[in-house]
Order: structure tokens, then sequence, then C-alpha cells
């Protein structure tokens, strides 16, 4: 498949899983960027010969970290960008795979794809980890809460 096609698929999956989670229409058009741009560096990762879990972590990485400069800049909580960019690396393929196996008994098949789609997910989620621990709010939060503990509650 061309691969401006890819990107431009990957912002409509973005922007209408905005419109699926009733996002603002300001948060749509950046969100589906977002979105857009993490697929873009996916397949760019790709193209190096890199492995899917780099790939997928590299993508991820850059949606996290977009996505706490762009809640800055509007405003809004992070999640609102990173949920909705993240869905074009979503392994959903893999999960239907595994549901497709186990609904034909290929027990074998269903564990190679559990396995790969995974693997995937937590490329995704550590991508996500290491961004928000890095990120310098969270950081000084987290020195607040050790320095009073009784802030906290």
């Amino acid at each position: 498949m061309n691969l401006g096609l890819q990107v431009l698929a990957a912002f409509a999956a973005s922007y209408y899983a905005g419109i699926l989670f009733r996002s603002s229409k300001a948060q749509l058009f950046l969100a589906g960027l977002l979105g857009a741009g993490g697929w873009a560096v996916y397949l760019f990762a790709l193209s190096l010969s890199l492995s899917v879990f780099t790939s997928t972590f590299l993508a991820s990485v850059f949606i996290s970290a977009l996505s706490v400069i762009l809640s800055r800049i509007r405003k809004t909580p992070v999640t609102a960008f990173q949920v909705i960019a993240i869905f074009p690396i979503v392994p959903g393929i893999g999960m239907y795979n595994i549901s497709y196996s186990v609904v034909t008994s290929d027990y074998p098949a269903a564990i190679t794809y559990f396995f790969s789609t995974m693997q995937t997910a937590a490329a995704i989620a550590l991508g996500i980890l290491i961004v928000n621990a890095f990120n310098p709010a969270a950081i000084t939060l987290r020195l607040n809460r050790l320095q009073h503990p009784k802030i906290d509650k």
C-alpha cells in the first residue's frame, strides 16, 4: 500500500476514534495529525529494518511526547490526545487473529499470535511509561509528594 495513503488512513482512524470518544473539534484535528505522525514514525522505523517491537516503541514515544506538549499548549489532559492518537498502532488484527485461531481450534497459531500481540502492546505501554516518567510536571509532583507527604490527600 502507498505510504502516503497509509498515513492518510492513520489520520482518519485517529480522527474518527476521537469522534467516538466525543473529543472537542479543536482536539480532533490535532489528534488525527498526531496519529498520522505516529504511524509515519512506525513505517519509517520499519523501513530501517527495525523490529516491530522497536518500531511500535518509537511510535509510542513519539505520540506520548507530543501528547504531553500538546496538552500543555491546549491546557487539556494528556490522555485527550494520547488515547486517540495511539489507535493506528494498537494491534487490533493480532487480537482478531487470536480469537479466530481459538475459534477454529488452531491453538499453536493462537499462542503465536498471542505473544506477538502482547509484545506489541508491551512496546506501546513501555513508550507511554518512559515519556510519563520523564515528564517534568510529573517529576515535580512526585518530588513534592516525597517532601510533603500530607499534601497527598
